[in-house]
């Protein structure tokens, strides 16, 4: 969880965008959308945890700005918290909205979950 100052700086200096938002992901390595990862590549195996788990990356949730769009959009701040968790596990994992036709295919997934 990061403050508004923070996760603007961040937005700004990573995508060039001066403004507030609700969460960022940062992708340890590339991957294509609904590939099977292949645990054996170099790229992924340096994330590979000595517990066997693969770290897809980090997140950056600013919870002020979480919490004005559970208000906005009549949900519990929980509801939204896991909303965007998710939504940000869909970009560590190679899914992305750029496009609509990619956003169709985003939202679809995130439903799925």
């Amino acid at each position: 969880f990061v403050s508004e100052k923070e996760i603007k700086r961040l937005n700004y200096e990573f995508r060039e965008i001066d403004k507030v938002t609700d969460v960022l992901s940062f992708p340890s390595f590339q991957i294509v959308a609904g590939d099977v990862l292949d645990t054996e590549n170099d790229e992924v195996l340096m994330f590979k945890q000595d517990n066997g788990y693969i770290h897809f990356g980090d997140m950056a949730l600013c919870l002020k700005q979480t919490k004005r769009q559970a208000k906005e959009f009549g949900v519990s701040v929980e509801a939204e918290i896991k909303k965007l968790v998710i939504h940000s596990m869909l970009h560590l994992m190679g899914y992305d909205h750029i496009k609509d036709e990619d956003y169709l295919v985003m939202k679809k997934e995130n439903k799925n979950i």
